[in-house]
């Protein structure tokens, strides 16, 4: 079982409505979405609608991948938020902090591009 990036909890297997299976730490309430799954949640077309740009601002974290181990970057999930992400290079994982993902959803939900919708 993987492990949290943030709080070193076991991050537990749990499906969703929207058919996604996600990992949710109890002990941090954090998120973690493998590469894709978080598109599929917040039903846009990409994980990060602006991933190029988001890469341009990252910042390094000491927090490891509870996938592959690589370190994850801060990245801004969009140019008209302030929500930071924590996201794997490596294997294009994301982790919502505990609150995120609401917010999150109502960015999505805003979103007005037509590539940005499923």
């Amino acid at each position: 079982m993987p492990q949290c990036p943030k709080c070193s909890g076991q991050l537990h297997e749990l499906d969703t409505h929207e058919a996604v299976s996600m990992d949710f730490c109890s002990g941090c309430k954090g998120i973690w979405f493998d590469a894709g799954e978080a598109a599929a949640y917040f039903e846009m077309a990409e994980d990060l609608p602006e991933l190029k740009t988001a890469l341009q601002t990252a910042l390094p974290t000491d927090f490891s991948c509870p996938k592959c181990q690589n370190l994850l970057l801060e990245v801004r999930f969009h140019s008209g938020a302030d929500v930071m992400l924590d996201y794997c290079q490596a294997c294009g994982g994301l982790f919502f902090d505990r609150g995120e993902v609401p917010v999150v959803e109502q960015i999505a939900g805003r979103l007005e591009s037509p590539q940005s919708k499923v």
